[in-house]
């Protein structure tokens, strides 16, 4: 998802890297004319970027091809490792490289402030917020599940939601929906899916963080995955 021209400059510096013959490349971009050559190319038509679309739009292409599918945010393609690129790619459980380093889980980030507007959604939704794992979001992977058209539909669902908290949030960003490693473990959680590192490193020698791949295990909480609980949460 190339969107606005840093990305897009970004991207068109980094892609090549990429074989043409063993990756079936979908871009998403609001400059399509710059990409022909590189695969298949969706238009990006909004005016304003929205974090939540790069979850949608994996989904989307994962039911259209019928193929799990790996995600590359155009500003770390760079990063990655020539041996992940060598890496066939085929899994039955969703796959990520590391839970964000700050806060790993849902539960753990500081309430009040503008998180507790999802806090009190997924309450509303009677989810156990804290089974949910937070993901960080620039590389991952999707497999083509049956659940996938509700999983687009519960996206499309949270969205206005984490869109708000964004828009309502001291921290500026380009663009609105951030927080979507969160929405990710949230559809995990609630479809019970399996989720596995990498086997092989994503980002060796230089993390876009500054640190080591991240693949301590925080201690979960003690919560069946998928199952939603009606429970007074605080």
């Amino acid at each position: 998802m190339a969107v606005g021209d840093r990305y897009v400059k970004s991207l068109l510096g980094s892609i090549d890297k990429i074989d043409l013959n063993k990756w079936d490349i979908h871009i998403y971009t609001d400059q399509p004319d710059k990409f022909s050559k590189y695969g298949k190319v969706h238009w990006y038509p909004y005016v304003i970027f929205s974090y939540f679309e790069k979850l949608l739009f994996v989904i989307r292409t994962v039911k259209e091809t019928g193929k799990g599918a790996v995600w590359f945010d155009a500003d770390k393609l760079y990063l990655v490792s020539d041996k992940f690129l060598d890496f066939e790619h085929n899994y039955n459980e969703f796959r990520y490289y590391s839970k964000n380093r700050w806060v790993p889980y849902f539960w753990e980030e500081k309430f009040p402030g503008t998180w507790s507007v999802v806090r009190e959604y997924f309450k509303y939704l009677d989810v156990d917020y804290r089974s949910i794992v937070n993901l960080w979001e620039e590389v991952w992977y999707m497999p083509f599940h049956y659940n996938l058209d509700n999983m687009l539909a519960d996206l499309e669902m949270v969205k206005p939601v984490f869109e708000y908290r964004s828009v309502i949030d001291e921290f500026s960003r380009n663009g609105v929906g951030e927080g979507e490693g969160v929405a990710l473990g949230y559809v995990l959680y609630k479809y019970g899916m399996k989720y596995e590192y990498f086997p092989c490193e994503v980002f060796p020698n230089n993390n876009p963080f500054h640190g080591h791949e991240n693949h301590d295990e925080h201690i979960q909480p003690d919560v069946q995955p998928g199952r939603l609980i009606k429970r007074k949460l605080i």
